[in-house]
């Protein structure tokens, strides 16, 4: 990429190749570019008279959405940040040839602007725009996610964040809640490709778990691309649940930017009744140490701030700055790391709440076993996604990226991730086995309930049955005199003969209802005395 763009005199020419790229068809190539053209249409826009007004609009962000970092083992701060409308900016700096490594955070949605200067600058693959801005395609080829070889310098990672509610839905409602929920995000996720600025967080999937907990799930995804020797890592996350009161580096707080599915419906979306969990991270002998990272405007902190948005801010505080300009994997395995802490949350919040489902199903077991349905598809999708980041892992990224050989500490990194990942892939399968083995004791609880029913019923009809029995003769008996008997002074009957046939009639209806019970009665007499007299 990088040597198709050596003449080129702007960051124009990479929406131009885009969008040469994305006019190739089917008919007329064995690699068509359609699956490249809503990319291309997006990186096209600023070239356009009609994006006037949104360019004005942008140029009033002053959200730092993209954050620059040296990786100066000498220089632990070298870290400078631009805002939307800063691009040009970016484009005329000069990079230090002393530190060819650096890191470029890019902080929730950006401006096809923003993606035109980063593309044009450091030759980055389009593939890895069109990964981050997935939702904006119209058409789905169904070509995503990929083969790992398709694009070995792309890191994908997922994050979860976990959030309550103050006020609970209904245990009736989730159900309706997250039939809609799906669509409700795919409308959301076109207003935001459609209005979005810079910085917008943007959220990938919304998760109801229960009445008061529901889950937002975010992606992150890492470019690496080699330079002059060295390499530039870059980092676009998504995260899905970046609501804090500072502009954080997954973006800005959800209550500023465009509303979503995830808010309070009795308060049109307001964010003020819902609190996000912090993912935690363990950090050996953490509390002992001090803290020389707090940023100053936490202090005035919501209840839906969110951790994850340090990222770009603090990144790499615990590494060892000189091995992450060497070694990608090891620069990376912060993000990896914490990734796997967010997915670790989310697993044990899944395990409780199926804990919950077991102990109380007796009394809903249909909106039970819905729960445990929903609940282990997932899991299986996390499980899914832990297995292509540990395939990612254990690979050491792409054929491309740089590694320190024998390096004691990023080998024994690496040995780490690859543990936490497996714990995670292996606690996902024994959750996903947990769902199933609760649908079946649900189910089978279901039909020896609807069994015991079923005999209650049967034993309430030979109840019926024998009265018939009883009831049939006599029915039978006055149905054939009526009231002609002399005692009634209707009729020159004697009462008396009604008996007398009655008697016979319901003696011979009991015979016929218990012939059974008497015939064994007589068989046991038989054997008794066949006993006796041998």
């Amino acid at each position: 990429m990088a040597n198709l763009l050596e003449s080129a005199p702007n960051p124009r020419r990479y929406a131009e190749r885009v969008s040469a790229y994305s006019q190739r068809s089917p008919e007329s190539f064995l690699h068509p570019g359609t699956n490249y053209r809503r990319l291309a249409q997006f990186l096209g826009l600023p070239y356009a008279s009609e994006y006037a007004a949104a360019s004005q609009h942008e140029s009033q962000n002053e959200f730092p959405s993209v954050y620059l970092q040296w990786l100066d083992s000498s220089d632990p701060h070298s870290l400078c940040s631009f805002n939307g409308s800063s691009a040009s900016i970016l484009a005329e700096l000069p990079d230090p040839e002393t530190t060819p490594a650096k890191l470029v955070f890019l902080r929730g949605f950006q401006s096809p602007q923003w993606l035109n200067t980063l593309g044009f600058k450091y030759g980055i693959d389009p593939e890895f725009f069109r990964r981050h801005l997935g939702f904006l395609e119209g058409k789905d080829h169904f070509d995503l996610p990929g083969l790992p070889s398709s694009a070995g310098n792309i890191l994908q990672l997922h994050v979860s964040t976990i959030c309550t509610r103050d006020v609970a839905i209904g245990r009736y409602y989730i159900g309706q809640n997250r039939r809609k929920e799906q669509e409700a995000v795919r409308r959301y996720l076109r207003q935001l490709g459609s209005n979005g600025t810079c910085g917008d967080s943007i959220v990938r999937k919304l998760a109801s778990i229960n009445e008061t907990t529901f889950v937002l799930e975010q992606t992150v995804h890492c470019c690496v691309e080699r330079v002059n020797g060295g390499w530039t890592g870059m980092d676009q996350t998504k995260l899905f649940c970046a609501r804090s009161v500072i502009w954080l580096d997954f973006g800005k707080s959800l209550e500023d930017s465009p509303p979503g599915p995830w808010g309070d419906s009795l308060t049109l979306d307001n964010m003020s009744n819902v609190a996000c969990l912090p993912i935690i991270q363990h950090r050996r002998k953490a509390a002992l140490q001090e803290d020389h990272h707090a940023m100053p405007y936490m202090s005035a902190s919501r209840r839906s701030a969110q951790n994850t948005s340090l990222l770009a801010t603090q990144y790499g505080s615990s590494l060892n700055r000189g091995l992450m300009g060497v070694d990608v994997m090891y620069a990376l395995s912060d993000m990896i790391g914490f990734a796997a802490a967010s997915e670790y949350q989310f697993l044990n919040l899944v395990r409780s709440q199926i804990q919950k489902e077991m102990k109380s199903f007796q009394s809903q077991m249909e909106i039970s076993l819905a729960n445990l349905m929903y609940l282990k598809a997932l899991i299986d999708d996390h499980a899914l996604q832990s297995t292509h980041t540990l395939a990612q892992i254990r690979s050491g990224g792409g054929p491309d990226w740089p590694r320190a050989p024998q390096e004691p500490l990023s080998e024994g990194t690496r040995r780490s991730l690859i543990a936490d990942y497996e714990h995670l892939r292996e606690n996902a399968q024994m959750l996903s086995a947990a769902c199933s083995d609760g649908m079946d004791r649900i189910t089978n609880s279901a039909l020896i309930k609807e069994s015991k029913k079923g005999i209650l019923i049967q034993e309430r009809l030979g109840r019926l049955t024998l009265l018939a029995f009883f009831f049939l003769p006599v029915s039978s008996t006055t149905s054939f005199f009526g009231m002609n008997f002399i005692e009634f002074g209707t009729g020159k009957l004697n009462i008396w003969l009604a008996f007398a046939v009655l008697i016979p009639a319901v003696l011979l209806s009991a015979m016929v209802c218990f012939w059974e019970d008497l015939a064994r009665a007589v068989r046991r007499k038989r054997n008794i005395a066949d006993r006796f007299l041998s």
